[in-house]
């Protein structure tokens, strides 16, 4: 029997995010799979993922845990297993993954001068620390990219658990009518789309088409639920609004999520649930959130991504401007939703970028480009977000370069050839972006001298100020030829 460990000490969405590795991991033919986590959350995710798998819950140690620094492991943890797959670059996580004798090491793990990241996630990891708008890989992809053809579609339970007896005979008062549900809460508060927001968007909803609104939440979300609730029938007195926070667990959302016609949220782990059952869902980001790295991975989905000047920022540094919550406003998800309400086909099953764009919504972004909205494809080489409409005016020099870097991480780590987002823009918006800035002066300087870091700047720096790029294939054919020369791609014989 071969034994795996999966260390996750993040919380549910990241864990979900990993799914697709791990699932592939687990459906291996004599192995037993331990998950190791530090959210309870994560363990009941894991019982029903992988319920022939074992859990098991660090402890408040784990901060402290590990064995590189010379301090001891925790008891009670496998030791000398044969493969540890680490899913987390938290220094703490990649000390204790060296820690634990595992005979082999997948993702980040520890090194004589630091942590060692695999090459196949090199690039992406090190566009996304350098700057993040520039990574444009989605997490998935990045731990896909572990496991050569490990298919593009997040884990799913062997069967939907029942809905719980309170969340049905709470449903069984929609009296018939389509179910829309709020998810308000989210894991900080910068990622939480105001209540304010949620309500506005459900009083249009409901003026152009009745519904039941569900909302969704944890026991500690629940005073989010009750303001919604509050402001929307000041809008809509005669609108059902049923209120299922604190009253589900995972369990229950995973057999409840089905009934909907629709989800509203923001960046959160009950959004990578719908994103596994294919629900429609309007997903929206702000802060730290980034459409681009979490978004939802999932072809019936669509992202609303507010675009701050300052975004999008570091999760867990004080701010004091957290109006970037509402630049996605309500009117601006209106279309979007009224669109997946409708029944909007999902994208075509086949290879991401065949064909012209999907189309989308015709609504534009107001002066300043406060917000963009994207929509979800997923393809053989993972997930891809095109514009929704395509843009309407040339890409600007950050678009262009996290397009690039996006497809050269993507060559670099084998999930596929280049171009499959790129059709979505004309050649002429990019040779036009090119020709204005022979520069990206935006591209920062290497924050700590690290050689992916100096490499990334590089490759961007190379690529970018050459007067002679006239079209996206040749600026693309560069970097790859650069990423190459640093070590990211292998030599073709």
């Amino acid at each position: 029997m071969r034994e795996t460990l999966a260390l996750a000490p993040a919380k549910l969405g990241d864990f979900l995010q990993a799914s697709a590795l791990l699932g592939a991991l687990a459906a291996d033919a004599g192995t037993r799979l331990t998950v190791l986590a530090a959210d309870p959350a994560v363990l009941e995710a894991q019982r029903l993922l992988f319920p022939e798998a074992e859990g098991i819950l660090l402890d408040g140690d784990f901060p402290a845990a590990g064995g590189a620094g010379g301090r001891p492991a925790p008891e009670g943890l496998p030791r000398r297993a044969d493969l540890l797959v680490n899913l987390s670059l938290d220094p703490r996580a990649v000390e204790l993954a060296g820690s634990l004798g595992a005979r082999e090491i997948l993702g980040p793990r520890p090194g004589p001068s630091g942590t060692v990241v695999p090459k196949a996630q090199r690039l992406a990891l090190a566009a996304m620390s350098l700057d993040r708008a520039l990574g444009r890989l989605n997490l998935v992809d990045v731990w896909r990219a572990l496991r050569p053809a490990c298919p593009p579609a997040l884990a799913m339970p062997p069967s939907l658990p029942p809905l719980g007896p309170a969340a049905e005979e709470a449903l069984a008062a929609s009296g018939g009518l389509p179910l829309v549900f709020f998810h308000l809460g989210a894991k900080a508060s910068l990622r939480r789309w105001p209540p304010e927001e949620h309500a506005g968007l459900a009083a249009a909803l409901f003026r152009a088409a009745p519904f039941a609104a569900v909302t969704l939440g944890s026991r500690q979300e629940r005073a989010l639920a009750l303001k919604f609730a509050g402001l929307y029938r000041q809008e809509a007195p005669e609108a059902p609004v049923i209120d299922l926070s604190g009253r589900t667990s995972l369990a229950d959302l995973w057999g409840a999520l089905p009934r909907a016609s629709l989800l509203v949220s923001s960046d959160t782990g009950v959004m990578h649930l719908a994103a596994s059952l294919g629900i429609p869902q309007l997903a929206v980001f702000s802060g730290p959130a980034y459409a681009h790295e979490t978004g939802p991975y999932g072809r019936r989905s669509l992202a609303l991504q507010g675009l701050a000047p300052c975004g999008p920022c570091t999760e867990g540094k004080g701010c004091r401007r957290p109006s970037c919550r509402a630049l996605p406003s309500w009117e601006a998800a209106l279309p979007l939703a009224l669109e997946l309400l409708k029944g909007a086909k999902a994208p075509a099953s086949g290879p991401v970028g065949e064909g012209p764009p999907v189309p989308g919504p015709q609504l534009s972004p107001p002066p300043g480009m406060a917000w963009q909205s994207w929509r979800t494809l997923i393809g053989p080489c993972g997930s891809s977000l095109v514009p929704c409409p395509p843009l309407p005016a040339p890409l600007d020099l950050r678009a262009l370069a996290g397009l690039m870097f996006r497809e050269a991480a993507r060559a670099a780590a084998g999930l596929g050839p280049p171009g499959a987002e790129g059709r979505s823009f004309r050649p002429a918006d990019m040779e036009t972006a090119v020709r204005e800035l022979e520069l990206y002066r935006r591209l920062k300087e290497p924050p700590d001298g690290t050689k992916a870091a100096r490499s990334l700047s590089f490759i961007g720096r190379k690529a970018l100020s050459g007067a002679g790029l006239d079209l996206f294939r040749e600026t693309w054919e560069g970097v790859l030829r650069e990423a190459e020369r640093q070590g990211f791609l292998r030599k073709a014989p």
